[in-house]
């Protein structure tokens, strides 16, 4: 039975507290200051100080070497139940080389590059193995961080002087739809969470794009995405229980996996507003113990977006029931609202409501939604 829950990252920690309270398990949290460290020194001793039954990791801001704590927690302590985390997961989360040895081992799609040190990076040398636009990766980035677009000659110089002495991943640059699609792995099941749409490839940063879900790819594309992820999952990680989130590029031509983590984000904040499990109650009820059979769409459509909020006016409108949650700090008073409604048209009338006519395009991207979102 378990008794006591640790959780590293405050990410949807309330959530995770409020489904653990419901079946009276206790929670301690290292939390997202506390973990931002490469000293695991104060992890190890508050994991031997709570001696918890069950850890639930990776629900933290994608630090770059949180893959690399997980790593070495679960080597530390091989006898606890680890939920969201395991040595494979965290290397291939936090090395993107391998990552695409992986993917390209089981045949998933991927776009066309390799690894090259950044010495070696030449105008002449990348124009011979692909075409302009391409993009340059740090082998240990994530969401949008280290992650560099090349047009030309300039651009690269820059590049070069930002990363020097460090391996890439250069690749081609795809056109195309952004697709987020997150996976709960438990000790029975795959089971897929609805895909959502991601906004199209270009060079702005993840985290400012309007995001909504559920993203209704054609049926054939989906069913591929499926079957495809599913063998992927089943070979590489059958010991791994709890999340598993792909970034996809989304073709007329075809899909293509961009990248691939074991870890709660945004996405999670989506997906609990479009189902009956939300990814944060699932984490509790595998750290539990319980059987999950089943995600299920619950019929509601979804947004993310940035937007200016006071924040004496936060509390308040936590409580309206259309908002899903406001989390974050883009920059001021800016944060990041997750909200959702009966349809897209409901959900652009609801943020008018709330938020007026300060800003329009966001009114007008939410309508838009409804062409985007339903292919």
């Amino acid at each position: 039975m378990v008794k006591t829950l640790l959780v590293i990252g405050e990410l949807g920690y309330k959530l995770i507290k409020n489904k653990a309270n419901n079946l009276h398990i206790n929670t301690e949290l290292i939390s997202t200051d506390q973990c931002s460290t490469s000293d695991y020194t104060a992890i190890i001793r508050k994991i031997e100080s709570v001696n918890p039954d069950v850890i639930i990791s990776r629900t933290d801001p994608n630090f770059e070497y949180e893959a690399i704590r997980d790593f070495f927690v679960a080597k530390k302590f091989p006898h606890l139940k680890m939920i969201n985390t395991g040595e494979k997961a965290s290397l291939l989360s936090y090395d993107k080389a391998l990552m695409r040895h992986y993917l390209i081992e089981s045949n998933i799609p991927i776009s066309r590059g390799h690894v090259i040190s950044s010495d070696k990076l030449s105008m002449e040398r990348l124009q011979k193995e692909l075409s302009l636009p391409i993009v340059i990766k740090q082998i240990h980035s994530s969401s949008g961080q280290g992650v560099f677009f090349v047009n030309d000659e300039s651009e690269l110089n820059d590049i070069k002087e930002r990363v020097k002495q460090q391996p890439l991943i250069v690749e081609e640059f795809i056109e195309g739809n952004e697709c987020g699609l997150e996976v709960l792995k438990t000790k029975e099941a795959i089971l897929f969470y609805p895909p959502s749409y991601l906004g199209v490839t270009d060079k702005e940063n993840p985290i400012n794009k309007m995001r909504s879900s559920p993203y209704q790819l054609e049926e054939g594309t989906y069913l591929s995405i499926k079957e495809k992820l599913t063998e992927f999952i089943s070979n590489h990680f059958d010991d791994f229980v709890g999340i598993l989130q792909f970034d996809l590029i989304v073709t007329e031509q075809g899909w293509f996996v961009n990248e691939m983590n074991a870890r709660i984000s945004g996405l999670s904040h989506l997906n609990s507003s479009v189902t009956n499990l939300s990814p944060y109650d699932a984490l509790v009820m595998l750290a539990a113990g319980k059987s999950i059979t089943s995600v299920d769409y619950n019929g509601l459509v979804s947004t993310e977006f940035s937007v200016n909020i006071d924040r004496n006016a936060i509390n308040e409108l936590s409580k309206h029931p259309n908002i899903q949650f406001i989390r974050g700090k883009v920059s001021g008073d800016e944060k990041i609202v997750t909200m959702k409604a009966g349809s897209y048209d409901e959900l652009a009338d609801v943020f008018k409501e709330i938020f007026g006519e300060p800003n329009p395009s966001i009114y007008e991207k939410i309508r838009a939604l409804k062409e985007i979102a339903y292919v």
